[in-house]
């Protein structure tokens, strides 16, 4: 995440390079020791100023990352999230944080309307086996967009996915026990649009008793789309 930001990226090159200087200098000048001995110290003070110049860096980038997914999660403002957030996608980036950026922007443009971005956006993006948090996340935001647009094998196709991620011995049971909760809704979400009336209600309390704004528009949208559809069952 460091690389997302120019103030991050500047303080971690320039200031772990002027830290590792200073603190190398310091320890060479001051330190009343034989000349191997200091240039042991110098190695260390500067490994622990390059160390602490890194800290900061991602201190500043996640306070300023922290405040783009406000305009969305909390000011539910997915124009002035997207406007900042999208270039970001080019950045140079490990796994974790690029596709974890990826999911919010799809969350962006599902806040705005567009699920076809969304569902194209998070179908791009590869993630190892392994790493079988970031394979849940993203497969239970892709059937969050499919269920938004209305597409019922799309839904089904991305529970599945997510089924097989738990299923998995690369998943942590931590993970394991939340993606079972997100299943368990997004199966309420497909049986709704499958025409079951009686699990319309359980998702009308879950409108009625969040606390997030982000959920309270998703699922009101969804609520929304399946009042205006012919399919459900009398």
């Amino acid at each position: 995440m460091i690389r997302f930001f120019r103030a991050s990226r500047m303080t971690a090159v320039w200031g772990s390079a002027a830290g590792a200087f200073a603190g190398a200098a310091a320890a060479w000048m001051f330190y009343p020791g034989d000349g191997g001995t200091k240039a042991v110290l110098a190695l260390v003070a500067a490994a622990l100023a390059v160390n602490v110049c890194l800290y900061i860096a991602k201190i500043i980038a996640v306070r300023r990352y922290q405040e783009i997914l406000l305009l969305l999660y909390e000011k539910l403002d997915p124009e002035a999230f997207l406007a900042q957030a999208l270039p970001l996608l080019d950045r140079k980036a490990g796994t974790a944080d690029r596709v974890t950026h990826a999911v919010h922007v799809a969350n962006g443009y599902l806040a705005k309307g567009e699920p076809d971005a969304a569902i194209a956006l998070l179908k791009r993006q590869q993630v190892p086996e392994q790493a079988a948090a970031l394979r849940g996340l993203v497969a239970s935001n892709l059937g969050t967009a499919c269920l938004q647009k209305g597409d019922r094998a799309g839904a089904a196709a991305a529970l599945e996915e997510l089924k097989q991620v738990i299923r998995s011995r690369h998943c942590k049971e931590k993970f394991r026990e939340k993606a079972r909760r997100i299943i368990a809704y997004q199966q309420i979400c497909l049986d709704v649009l499958n025409g079951k009336r009686g699990r319309l209600k359980e998702l009308e309390q879950d409108y009625e008793n969040t606390k997030s704004p982000f959920h309270k528009l998703s699922v009101g949208r969804f609520l929304e789309k399946v009042r205006r559809s012919k399919k459900l069952a009398v």
